[in-house]
This record gives C-alpha cells, structure tokens and sequence, in this order.
C-alpha cells in the first residue's frame, strides 16, 4: 500500500514539474531566456531558422513578437551569411517586415542601410533566380530607398522591377491596376500601364493568345477612356480576332453606336474622357 502511495507521489510530483517547465517555456520569461541564449550562441543561418519558425508559429505578428524577430535578424545581419546572399535577402525582407510593426525609425535606420546593400549585391552579382525573384528584390530595394528618402534610387529600381516581370505577372498588374482605376483614367496613370502592357505583349511567346487578347483588350480599354475611339477599336477587334471569346463586344456595340451618334454626343463623349 505504501508503495502504491509512494508511487503516486512520484507522478504527481513529476506532472506538477512538468507542467511548471511548460508555464515556463510559454512565459514572457521563458521566451525571453531562449531569445537571450540564441542571440548568445547562434549562427546566422540558424537565428534566421528561428526567426522564420517564430513567423509561422505566431496566429498574429503582434508588436512583440515582431519585436522578438527584428532582434533574431539583427543579430544575424550583423554576424553575416559569407556567400549565402539569398539567405542575406532572405533576412534582410523578413527584418523590413517586423520592422513595419515597429515604431522606432533611428533603430531601424542602420538596418535599411545594410539591407539595401545586401540586397543589391543580390541584383548586381547575377544570382541565378528568376526574373520575378529579381524583379521582387528590385521593388524591396525601392520601397526601402523611399523610407530613407533616396527617391532618385529608388526610381531607378523601380524601373529594374518592372523590367525583370515577365509578361504573365505584368500582364496581371496591369489588369487590377486598371479595375482599380474604373473608368477615368489619367494620361500619366494609363501611359504607365501601356508601358506594362507593351512590355507584357514582348514577354509573352505568340502561343499564349488568351493573354494577348487579354493586352489588346487592356489597351482598347484605356484608348477608351481617353475618348479615342477610332484606335480602341482597333484592339478591341484585334482582341477577338486572337480570342473570340475575349468579351468585348458590348463594348464595340456601344462604341459602334456612339461613332453613328449625332456630332454633339461624340463631342461629350470625348469632353468626360478628358475631364472636361
């Protein structure tokens, strides 16, 4: 009897222990104790691990937790990734996103620097990745060159992102810029995306004729909008000459009719695409 007693002691004292590391671990205190032993003896590869695990695990990026990464990325800039540039961009974009969530620009200041240096040694050394990988790390570099007031950088990056996306993702910007703006359009907004366009129509191999339907379309939309009826036509019917079932046309209908309207009505018409 005594033995059974005695063995009941022992679980219950080894469950009341367990569950205390558990508090532990979980504490503010606990998580405090792990963070100050991996800054202490970590490499950089493995602070990033931790700060990319901490990303997934957490149900939301609180100030804290956000708080708790940028100190894992710091360390781990500041002991360096040797070649491993891609690990080095990799922590540089997940440092600048806990930074979004922390309101201390002279703290983050030193670190925008080093990641715009690392991240452009990403881009100018040639690194084997896609051109939408690039392209991404162009528009990071940019972002980062406007929070330090560099905008004379920042514009020329800008220009290197647009010009590493392949014609599917310009394509699709081009599209949700375009609802986004509905149907006034500016001069300055639409030569901007019919640039993209352009660029798209010269990425994308001929056999793709969804997509460049979906370019003439894009354009036929924005000459439309700007009150040129007569060369939104032109691409609209070049759009369902590629793919018939591009769906434009109501919008030829509509177009149609008003170039067999009285004179006075085409004259409105050209006077509310130009703001008038």
């Amino acid at each position: 009897m005594s033995k059974q007693v005695d063995l009941d002691e022992m679980l219950s004292g080894f469950r009341d222990k367990f569950q205390r590391q558990v508090d532990f671990y979980f504490s503010q205190e606990g998580r405090h104790k792990r963070l100050e032993s991996a800054l202490s003896h970590a490499n950089a590869p493995e602070l990033l691990q931790l700060a990319s695990d901490r990303k997934i695990q957490a149900l939301e990026i609180t100030a804290p937790i956000a708080e708790e990464i940028a100190c894992l990325l710091e360390r781990a800039i500041d002991l360096g990734f040797g070649s491993d540039i891609k690990a080095a961009v990799r922590a540089s974009r997940l440092l600048l996103e806990a930074y979004d969530l922390i309101e201390e620009p002279e703290r983050a200041f030193p670190y925008r620097k080093k990641c715009i240096e690392l991240l452009k040694a990403w881009v100018d050394g040639g690194a084997p990745f896609d051109l939408n990988q690039r392209s991404d790390v162009c528009g990071l570099i940019a972002v980062t060159c406007e929070e330090l007031g560099d905008e004379e950088q920042a514009a020329n990056y800008r220009r290197l992102q647009i010009e590493n996306r392949d014609g599917f993702t310009l394509l699709r910007e081009a599209q949700a810029e375009l609802q986004n703006l509905g149907k006034e359009i500016s001069k300055e907004d639409g030569a901007r995306i019919l640039d993209a366009l352009t660029k798209a129509a010269e990425r994308l191999p001929q056999k793709f004729s969804e997509e460049h339907a979906e370019i003439y379309r894009a354009t036929g939309e924005i000459l439309e909008a700007w009150g040129d009826d007569k060369q939104a036509i032109e691409y609209f019917e070049a759009a369902l000459k590629t793919n018939p079932n591009v769906g434009v046309k109501r919008r030829l209908e509509k177009i149609h009719a008003r170039a067999n309207a009285p004179e006075s009505k085409k004259k409105q018409h050209e006077q509310k695409a130009l703001g008038l």
